[in-house]
């Protein structure tokens, strides 16, 4: 911890009316001279990033040339023949994040950048950090709103230099980290250095506990805010903007990018000597800056005279549960004598001296409810702040209920597994766990229910257990046991294919199942005629109400797990006799030579065998089934000048017989 007398700073009065010079106007004539596009990339200490120039019109154009960084951010990038116009600076790579000395690396998509108003065939100086990222959001909206491009630059980097307390347009940032002291007072690149290292902290406060997280995302979400209304208020285009789980206002964006600039001032990692006391002021002016991005909230000053607390992790009106941490930043200009938490107004911890204080509360020791908690440091001078908030502790496990399936069931297939939380609070989250280990998750919180297909499970018995987390952080679970079956129902009964039906017939059979029969359903062309709740089963069917015909009288068995199997049979019903009618001889002919028999059948179920040929009641032939069928009756084999009888037996497959007989006389 550092401890320094308070100096006092003077703020720049003025800043760059734009970036590299001035405003040239697009369109003019390409230079022979080739221009280059020079300064500094800073987000932290960068390494060896790549640079790209673009064109600009209020939005990205084509790429004008390209270059890559020096190790300490530096770089010079070459255009040939390109004539004034506003560009755009991008850049990508790893930097080294002043708060977390961690080495982060851009991801594609993620590029800080900066807007120039080029002069061709000069040296046009920029720096591209985080602060230019953002007043590009701000150009890309004046734009939008009809401002032209040259002017909204300048606009844009002015405005945003009125917020942070530097000219974000100039080339260079001080590094803090550099081990080189500062002396003689704050130029503008050690306002940047520490401005953009106070970036950093407030990252690193918004997403403690993301690793994925960085300045990037801050800065992303600031462009955002600004790009919807050229505002720092936390609206963007998507809606209220937040940093980590807390939500970005006007207030985020001065007294907390201020608080952090003491916090900042008094971190191991800077080495510059500058202390909180050196920063004081630039800190103020960024508390109390009128930059147009901000629509004029109140102000709240800075205390030269307490500590300044700041960048705690537990929000006011969170809901708790358990037991909680969370930590803080106290910054004072002579030094932070103690630092105490209090709870419910009495004093819980003690954290001694320290400028980062950690706390943790068991709230379990609390009724559920409102918990007021204060944070108070006090520095060397006896002077005190405070910082006030309240939890609400909710200690109450979620109530889960089980709907579907019931425990112990047999299941099988597409299942859908369901139950109800009761919880206090509300659902944060809510997963379906398989045998402990296989996660499924819901498709709404309001609605708990999962579906899976259990015969992808392997094995039988199972169980499935839902976890359900409270907004307060405790978490419940239930679980139940099922049991997957893939075995099919068996069926044994008394139909055949290609069975022909007549008048009433009974059918019966037993379906059996390996855990039980469930239900037993009776279907004649696809109509339900009878259900049975066990697995015998029968049933009469009076053919006659149904026209002759195919049929297909099924059995579909389902048991208790679920499974279902259908057995078909395809039948003929037929309640008609055969038709036959003799084209040949008719009755009363006089038959004077062999002659053929001439005869034509009909049956909706066909014939069983054979047509028989009868003479006097005696069978003459047969024939093959057909339509039309005929033989040949050779007289001589029977009594001349004598009558006969010819006759035509016709038995289908259902057991009908028809004949059809005339009388005639021989005569040859």
């Amino acid at each position: 911890m550092k401890r320094v007398t308070a100096v006092s700073l003077t703020m720049i009065s003025a800043f760059v009316a734009g970036c590299g010079g001035g405003g040239g106007g697009s369109g003019s004539s390409p230079s022979e001279t080739p221009g280059t596009v020079q300064g500094q990339a800073f987000a932290g200490n960068f390494d060896d990033a790549q640079v790209y120039v673009y064109e600009w019109s209020g939005a990205k154009g084509a790429l004008l040339a390209e270059g890559v960084a020096k190790t300490d951010g530096s770089f010079s990038v070459s255009l040939e023949n390109t004539p004034s116009q506003p560009v755009l600076v991008e850049v990508k790579g790893a930097f080294r994040d002043f708060s977390t000395q961690n080495l982060i690396t851009l991801e594609d998509g993620e590029r800080f950048s900066a807007l120039l108003n080029y002069q061709g065939g000069s040296t046009n100086q920029i720096s591209v950090t985080p602060y230019t990222t953002i007043a590009q959001g701000l150009s890309e909206h004046k734009v939008s709103v009809g401002a032209e491009p040259e002017r909204a630059i300048n606009e844009a980097v002015s405005a945003i230099s009125a917020w942070v307390g530097f000219n974000v347009g100039h080339p260079e940032v001080f590094d803090l980290t550099s081990g080189v002291p500062v002396s003689n007072g704050l130029a503008n690149t050690h306002k940047a250095g520490m401005v953009s290292a106070a970036w950093s902290q407030m990252a690193s406060w918004a997403y403690k506990g993301q690793a994925e997280k960085s300045l990037w995302d801050l800065t992303e979400a600031a462009a955002s805010d600004i790009r919807f209304d050229g505002l720092l208020d936390g609206r963007a285009e998507s809606g209220p903007v937040s940093f980590g789980g807390y939500p970005a206002s006007e207030a985020t964006y001065r007294r907390g990018l201020a608080t952090n600039v003491l916090v900042a001032a008094e971190r191991d990692q800077n080495l510059s000597g500058l202390v909180a006391g050196d920063v004081f002021g630039l800190a103020s002016a960024i508390n109390q800056s009128q930059s147009p991005v901000f629509p004029g909230a109140a102000v709240e000053p800075l205390s030269s005279q307490a500590p300044t607390i700041t960048n705690v992790t537990l929000r006011d009106g969170s809901p708790a549960s358990g037991s909680i941490t969370f930590s803080a930043a106290v910054v004072d200009v002579d030094g932070v004598a103690d630092v105490s938490l209090y709870v419910n107004g009495v004093l819980d911890q003690f954290a001694g001296n320290s400028d980062s204080p950690e706390f943790q509360i068991e709230t379990t020791a609390y009724p559920n409810g409102t918990l007021p908690i204060q944070i108070r440091a006090r520095n060397f001078q006896g002077q005190t702040s405070v910082w006030d908030a309240a939890i609400e502790v909710s200690n109450e496990l979620p109530v889960i209920t089980w709907e579907t399936p019931p425990n112990n069931a047999w299941v099988s297939g597409v299942v859908t597994f369901s139950a109800t939380a009761s919880v206090p609070g509300g659902i944060q989250s809510a997963r379906f766990l398989v045998d402990g280990g296989i996660p499924y998750y819901p498709e709404s919180l309001a609605n708990l229910e999962v579906a899976i297909d259990t015969d992808q499970l392997p094995g039988t018995e199972h169980s499935i257990t839902l976890k359900v987390l409270s907004q307060t952080g405790v978490e419940a679970d239930e679980s139940i046991n099922f049991r997957v079956d893939k075995i099919d129902p068996v069926l044994s009964w008394n139909l055949e294919n290609r069975t022909f039906l007549t008048g009433e017939f009974n059918v019966s059979g037993q379906a059996t199942d390996n855990v039980g029969v469930k239900a037993v359903r009776l279907y004649v062309d696809g109509m339900l005629v009878n259900t049975y709740g066990s697995g015998d089963f029968q049933h009469s069917i009076d053919t006659t109400a149904f026209p002759d015909g195919d049929y297909v009288v099924a059995v579909e068995i389902e048991d208790v797990a679920g499974n279902v199997k259908t057995f078909s049979r395809s039948l003929l019903f037929d309640n008609t006799p055969p038709s036959v009618r003799l084209a040949n001889p008719w009755e009363g002919d006089v038959i004077t030579t062999s002659f053929n028999i001439v005869a034509f059948i009909e049956d909706a179920g066909g014939i069983e065998d054979s047509v028989i040929y009868l003479v006097d009641g005696t069978e003459y032939s047969t024939d093959a089934p057909a339509p039309r069928v005929s033989t040949v009756l050779n007289v001589n084999n029977y009594s001349n000048h004598a009558t006969h009888t010819i006759t035509v037996s016709v038995t289908d497959r259902a057991g009908f017989t028809t004949t059809e007989s005339v009388s005639v006389y021989f005569d040859y």
